[in-house]
Order: structure tokens, then C-alpha cells, then sequence
């Protein structure tokens, strides 16, 4: 058997799980997937049809956070969320930028 041939029957065979099952680490997540069963060519969806939120860990270090927003356009819409953790329970906020320079962060959407 060759090389290829070996790498597409295992992808064959571990696709599924792969493609049609979440981890467990992740089994809070509002995740939605989309399968086209046999499509012969490739299917390019634009992110920002996709993308509607952001939601950062917990942990995410805030120095990171330019760099999101630099792969954003304003235009779609995408709201970026910290989880926060007070009294006891999670919550998310919603961050906006102010000025143009610094984030701040709102307990809704509004």
C-alpha cells in the first residue's frame, strides 16, 4: 500500500469521529458544524457569514487581544466576550472598544 494511499483510507476511517463528535472538554460550547456528504468540490464558506461571537477563556492573556481584533473587520459584527468568574458563577461580558484605544468591559449587551 502506498504512502497516500494508507493516509486517505485512515482518514476515511477516523473522519467521523473526527468531524461529527465534540470533545469533552468542550461539551458547554454552542458550536454548530455543517457536513456535505458527498461533495465533490470544495465548499468555501466566508467567515464573516459564520463568525457571530468570541468568547475568551478565563485565562486568555489580554495581550493577545489586538491580535484578534486585527484579524476582524468592523463591519461584521462580531462581539468579543471574557468569561469572568464572581459570586460563585460564570458569566460572560460583552467588550467594546472605547476610543478607538482601550477595551472595556460590560456585564450585557447593552
Amino acid at each position: 500500500m502506498s504512502v497516500e494511499q494508507n493516509f486517505d483510507d485512515n482518514i476515511r476511517r477516523i473522519y467521523p469521529a473526527v468531524t461529527l463528535h465534540k470533545s469533552h472538554f468542550w461539551e458547554k460550547e454552542d458550536e454548530q458544524r455543517l457536513v456535505f456528504l458527498n461533495q465533490a468540490e470544495t465548499i468555501y464558506l466566508p467567515i464573516n457569514l459564520c463568525l457571530k461571537a468570541i468568547h475568551l477563556g478565563l485565562g486568555f492573556p489580554r495581550v493577545y487581544l489586538p491580535a484578534i481584533e486585527a484579524l476582524l473587520d468592523e463591519e461584521w459584527g462580531v462581539k468579543i466576550y471574557q468569561t469572568v468568574y464572581r459570586t460563585d458563577a460564570y458569566a460572560r461580558w460583552l467588550l467594546k472598544k472605547i476610543d478607538g484605544t482601550k477595551w472595556m468591559s460590560f456585564a450585557d449587551d447593552n
